[in-house]
């Protein structure tokens, strides 16, 4: 185990917060949610949760819009075959590197800043004024 990933779940089972271990070991608050729920440590959905999202699920099925239908359907089909198990599919990564993950995380907040930051062409600045 990496020792980033030995101080998140130490903090972690200390009851610290997931934004407070981030800050405190200087990693993207994602990295220590992707942590934890690959650990098997991250926030759980209670019973009531589960009971919402399951009646939210049904009404897609019935709903007119066929996209809609088709979605949820495809949904439960995934989640009965286990495709959408993310804790287990993230367990049999096997070891994940925090830091690299991190890196790849500020990489893309980076480039998404830089993009709203860049100017958008406007058509109608660049063509020429009639005389």
């Amino acid at each position: 185990m990496h020792s980033v990933t030995a101080q998140i779940l130490a903090l972690h089972s200390q009851g610290v917060k997931t934004e407070d271990i981030a800050s405190e070991l200087d990693v993207e608050v994602e990295s220590v949610k992707l942590i934890l729920t690959q650990q098997g440590e991250g926030d759980t959905f209670t019973p009531v949760d589960f009971a919402t999202a399951k009646s939210a699920l049904r009404s897609c099925l019935s709903c007119e819009e066929y996209s809609t239908r088709f979605r949820a359907a495809r949904f439960i089909i995934n989640e009965i075959k286990g495709r959408n198990d993310i804790v287990k599919n993230l367990q049999q990564l096997g070891s994940i590197n925090v830091l690299v993950i991190n890196q790849q995380m500020l990489r893309a907040k980076q480039a998404i800043e830089k993009s709203k930051n860049n100017k958008i062409i406007d058509i109608l600045e660049e063509t020429p004024k009639a005389s």
